[in-house]
């Protein structure tokens, strides 16, 4: 267990410490998704180890995993980002035909 959890275990108690696997197989991978998406989640997040933790911030070490969904969409519209997105086109209004 990393530093920052054995900290969090001690302080909070471990019913407020989110479940986790450290160095799994593909199969206990899969029995933990499935475990997540069947309590009601609609995935889990994959971190690096090493990767520092910075509140409200995934970063490039940190990766949802989810079930796939596709849908046609079709920009109508899209708006300047605020922040690290600034003068990047990134809030965008999305369509779908409805027949």
């Amino acid at each position: 267990m990393d530093q920052r959890r054995t900290i969090l275990q001690r302080i909070t108690g471990s019913e407020l410490i989110v479940p986790y696997v450290q160095n799994p197989t593909f199969a206990k991978l899969q029995a933990f998704y499935r475990a997540a998406v069947d309590e009601g989640h609609e995935g889990v997040i994959v971190k690096h180890t090493d990767s520092p933790y910075r509140p409200g911030s995934r970063g490039k070490h940190w990766l949802k995993v989810k079930k796939k969904i596709t849908l046609d969409l079709v920009i109508i519209a899209a708006e300047y980002g605020y922040g690290r997105r600034h003068g990047w086109l990134s809030n965008y209004l999305l369509a779908v035909r409805d027949e």
